[in-house]
């Protein structure tokens, strides 16, 4: 009987850490939620199709001013090498953002911390660069043992979900997918400390909100699955507009929806709020964001751009 007080007091524990924190991220990097980067690609004759990519000749960021979304600083990163996969604040003892880069040609990741966070590694291999075979997700505060933001991950053949640590320890979301059924962002939607997932429904296009817990019977400080809300609207009415990234674009501290259109190259923000029926797009909430060339541009003359964070 004691025993199974004890658990229950330590699982109240991690859950009383979750609300405490209200969904406000420890630490210091201010490119976490409320900074879109987008990593800017020259297309180059000299690979033969026009088609691929060449090396991105900068990072650029686009920072919020209300709900506004506009160009911030640019960090020039000429690598043919690596590609940007996440910036937050994965380690809050160390000051600033830690960026997370993944080598195409051999499938090794490694973590860069500040003050050149947004610059690609050196082309020599960094001694603690790690093997990640599988597909990024997005970053959130996912384990509750600690302030830090970790990396959520998928193996493509299995669907499993991973949580990565900054030094590439994994622990298992124990949340099974569909094959119908596709992760594609990470934020705390109620700010309940605790960050939820963004699940788009592959045969019909829709998105949801999957709402993760902490069990309060239990020590552990993996969430897991608790309800799955709507988002309303569920998708954009036009089919070639794609979820692109989550974020608090406008300063509210709710995280909201960023869509791309493949064949035009623009993007726009749906501002949200959170409501009992679920994630709701605000009345008149939705800005329009232009970066320039269409990223599936054929033009060599134009420059090819994708977002790499927030994921």
């Amino acid at each position: 009987m004691i025993r199974c007080h004890l658990k229950r007091l330590l699982g109240l524990a991690w859950f009383l850490m979750a609300i405490m924190s209200n969904g406000v991220r420890a630490g210091d990097c201010a490119l976490a939620r409320n900074t879109l980067v987008v990593e800017r690609y020259n297309l180059s004759a000299e690979f033969g199709d026009p088609g691929v990519i060449g090396s991105p000749n900068e990072t650029e960021t686009w920072g919020t001013n209300g709900p506004q979304v506009e160009p911030g600083p640019k960090y020039y990163s000429p690598s043919n090498q690596w590609r940007l996969l996440a910036v937050d604040d994965l380690d809050t003892n160390s000051p600033g953002c830690e960026s997370v880069w993944k080598n195409v040609h051999n499938g090794l990741a490694v973590v860069r911390r500040n003050p050149d966070t947004l610059r690609a590694p050196s082309s020599d291999m960094p001694g603690e660069a790690s093997p990640m075979p599988e597909v990024m997700v997005g970053t959130g505060q996912l384990l509750l043992s600690d302030r830090n933001a970790e990396l959520l991950v998928q193996e493509p053949i299995s669907q499993q979900l991973w949580i990565l640590s900054s030094n590439f320890r994994r622990t298992l979301l124990p949340i099974m997918l569909m094959p119908s059924e596709r992760p594609v962002g990470v934020a705390d939607f109620n700010g309940d400390g605790i960050d939820d997932l963004v699940v788009q429904q592959i045969h019909n296009g829709q998105y949801q909100i999957w709402k993760l817990s902490v069990d309060g019977s239990t020590t552990s400080s993996v969430p897991t699955l608790a309800e799955i809300y709507a988002i309303v609207p569920a998708k954009p009415v036009d089919p070639g507009w794609n979820l692109a990234s989550v974020g608090e674009f406008d300063g509210s501290g709710s995280p909201d929806l960023l869509w791309i259109n493949q064949g035009t190259g623009k993007a726009a923000v749906w501002l949200m709020e959170w409501t009992p029926q679920g994630l709701v797009r605000k009345a008149g909430g939705i800005t329009s964001i232009d970066l320039g060339a269409a990223p599936t541009s054929k033009d060599i003359h134009t420059r090819r751009w994708r977002i790499a964070a927030p994921n």
